[in-house]
């Protein structure tokens, strides 16, 4: 479980952006958790003025065991996200929108499914966010990573303690 007081990284991936996600860290995939929702825009100005966007929109929950404990990323769908990608078993999580209603949360788990640092773990298929939560005291983030800034795949945005 993750420790109150953790922290986190948002990161928004505009239509124009890369839309594949990586691991951030090495780690093993404990499970992942299925959360449908709403496909609002997760653009900064929604985010602004959408209370609770990242609670409301369709997730994709993914929890880690890593030498630094327990991490989560949250793949958030989107506005014009069909779909989210990911490299375990060739999964391919599309909307639930079944005559109108509302998917249940699915919860599958893994047997611990390694990964390393900077491997593939899928895409969206359009912009979208991630959401890396980790641990408390457990990461110093980089005091250039700031609200707006453009980061790159394999560009460091903090340290492990």
């Amino acid at each position: 479980m993750l420790s109150r007081g953790g922290s986190f990284a948002n990161i928004y991936l505009s239509p124009g952006d890369y839309h594949r996600f990586h691991m951030p860290i090495s780690g093993k995939l404990k499970k992942t958790i299925h959360i449908p929702g709403k496909l609002y825009s997760v653009s900064p100005k929604s985010a602004k003025n959408i209370d609770n966007l990242f609670v409301k929109n369709e997730r994709l929950v993914c929890i880690f065991d890593t030498a630094q404990g327990p991490m989560a990323m949250i793949m958030v769908g989107a506005i014009n996200v069909s779909s989210i990608e990911t490299v375990w078993e060739n999964g391919v999580i599309e909307p639930h929108r079944k005559g109108g209603k509302r998917a249940h949360i699915h919860e599958k788990s893994f047997n611990d499914l390694p990964f390393r640092i900077g491997d593939d773990l899928g895409a969206f298929r359009i912009g979208s966010t991630v959401i890396c939560l980790f641990g408390k005291d457990k990461v110093d983030w980089q005091e250039s990573l700031i609200t707006g800034k453009k980061i790159k795949m394999g560009e460091a945005i903090g340290s492990l303690k």
